[in-house]
């Protein structure tokens, strides 16, 4: 079941057999009540990024795991998202609200999220996790109510 929730998104974005995706926005939308992610932001590979990736003024609300993950791209900005009471879908596994992994000087700021339940992960508002190089920027944004740190 660990694939259905990798690949359980309101949108999901993900690059294959070593392709990338450049010059991608995910902008304006509103997902709710859906059963894993809110998105999943995939546009390359650990040895081949995406780069020009931006994730702004979205709505999430009530998703089983993350609001945004954004994974393989260099340089991505992540901005003016709210992501609402995560950890209460199909797949209530959470690992964090808005957070990167395995890219290079992300940017998140501006962002708020809140009211998200406790699961066997983080369950933090933000989060610059394992393979992120470079220097992780996360600014002027606002958490409150989550059960993680």
């Amino acid at each position: 079941l660990s694939s259905d929730f990798a690949n359980s998104a309101g949108i999901l974005l993900s690059a294959v057999n070593g392709s990338r995706y450049d010059g991608v926005a995910v902008r304006d939308n509103t997902i709710k009540d859906c059963g894993g992610g809110a998105m999943k932001i995939r546009p390359g590979q650990i040895d081949n990024q995406g780069s020009n990736i931006r994730v702004s003024y979205n709505k999430m609300d009530a998703c089983g795991g993350d609001g945004i993950v954004v994974q393989y791209s260099d340089a991505p900005s992540l901005d003016h998202n709210v992501a609402s009471n995560l950890g209460k879908g199909k797949y209530p596994w959470k690992g964090a609200g808005i957070w990167v992994m395995a890219s290079h000087n992300p940017v998140m700021r501006h962002n708020v999220v809140y009211g998200s339940i406790m699961s066997l992960h983080d369950s933090t508002a933000f989060d610059c996790d394992w393979g992120v190089t470079g220097t992780c920027i996360v600014e002027y944004n606002y958490s409150h109510d989550n059960a993680g740190g």
